[in-house]
């Protein structure tokens, strides 16, 4: 999640400024939901800080127990991998909540960050992605905008480069299942490879690596 491929992705790739094909409207499943075109045109500071929050709760994995929770309310019948998949959704978003730094709980930040010593600077670890988790997301929506491209990427739930940062060490076998993995755009993963770039070049930093 493109340079250094910090969230496992199985190729970088392309930095792309097109425009979004599917609905103009981005990601409207669930309660968490983006700015509509209608909205952004009618009161541009109100939808600038909807995005904001469906951004941010996207982020730490909330948005994605909203979208598969909206999914399978949608269905007649709910099956056994359908309960898993929702369960993994609730998991990735605790484990992303409860990595944050103590000032994103509203807390001070501690001069240790996360408090986890990191002796090593991250690398991604080969196979990061499997290919059963890439066909996986292909024809779904993006789980940060909504739109379907032709080609998807299994982006991790919980960015693998965060996930070493915060607790000092990756679940390989987490990492390569199915559930850990949601779709994403070529163009959302290319800009959030970037900001996890960014995040890794910090973290380097302030662990002195």
């Amino acid at each position: 999640m493109f340079g250094e491929d910090v969230n496992g992705g199985p190729e970088d790739p392309p930095v792309m400024s097109v425009s979004l094909r599917g609905n103009p409207n981005g990601d409207q499943r669930g309660i968490i939901r983006n700015a509509t075109v209608e909205l952004k045109r009618q009161n541009p500071v109100n939808a600038f800080f909807v995005d904001l929050a469906h951004d941010v709760l996207s982020g730490i994995g909330v948005n994605g127990f909203d979208n598969k929770y909206a999914e399978l309310s949608s269905k007649s019948s709910v099956t056994t991998k359908d309960k898993l998949e929702l369960a993994y959704t609730v998991f990735d978003a605790v484990l992303a909540i409860s990595t944050l730094p103590e000032g994103g709980k509203g807390g001070k930040v501690s001069e240790g960050g996360s408090g986890v010593k990191v002796e090593q600077a991250y690398k991604r670890p080969n196979n990061a992605t499997t290919k059963a988790q890439r066909a996986s997301v292909q024809g779904q929506p993006c789980v940060t905008c909504g739109i379907s491209e032709g080609k998807m990427y299994a982006d991790h739930k919980t960015p693998i480069v965060v996930e070493h940062y915060e607790t000092g060490k990756i679940d390989k076998a987490r990492m390569r299942a199915k559930e850990s993995v949601q779709p994403q755009c070529p163009t959302c993963s290319s800009k959030q490879g970037a900001e996890m770039s960014r995040y890794s070049k910090a973290k380097k930093k302030e662990n002195g690596l």
